[in-house]
């Protein structure tokens, strides 16, 4: 599997040049099929670089079902359907508060506002929801893709993972008066 360097934005991320060379090469080694493919495991990345986040939403892992994961937490192809029962759960959400919710599963339009859609672990083995972990296939530290300047962000955690990934996160603070 080849995959794609980092997104330049990113790269000065302590994961890019302490973790990834790791990765890199087990994801190389990999005889298994990955998710995503190899040109969308940086697409959260690529869609929302570090001065456009306003908020961070950490998922656990990409969808293991082929055709479904794409590179952004929770995100979906348009046309897959049903939708993974994560998304149902938050669009339901949605639907409760604020009285509606995407017409389909793409968060790619999140991703344009902002909104940085950032699984824990960048890929999994196909059908093996949370094996990243045992693998060592990609593992992020939500700490590092936080750190976006000055700004306001907020991180949302989904999930039980989430959560606990959640408690490292370390904003940015603004500059003392």
């Amino acid at each position: 599997m080849t995959i794609a360097a980092p997104p330049k934005a990113w790269a000065h991320l302590r994961f890019f040049d302490r973790d990834w060379p790791k990765v890199e090469a087990a994801l190389a080694a990999e005889t298994r099929p990955i998710l995503p493919p190899a040109p969308q495991i940086f697409a959260a990345l690529d869609a929302c670089p570090p001065e456009r986040v306003r908020v961070l939403v950490l998922g656990q892992d990409p969808y293991p079902t082929p055709g479904h994961a794409h590179g952004l937490a929770f995100s979906v192809a348009p046309d897959v359907t049903p939708l993974p029962r994560s998304l149902k759960n938050i669009f339901a959400e949605m639907s409760d508060d604020l009285g509606a919710c995407p017409v389909n599963g793409d968060l790619r339009a999140w991703a344009d506002q902002g909104v940085l859609l950032l699984n824990i672990a960048l890929t999994v083995p196909a059908g093996l929801a949370w094996r990243t972990f045992e693998t060592g296939l990609g593992r992020a530290d939500p700490r590092h893709p936080c750190r976006t300047g000055s700004k306001t962000t907020c991180a949302v955690a989904l999930g039980q993972t989430g959560a606990k990934a959640g408690h490292r996160y370390d904003p940015p603070r603004p500059p003392a008066d």
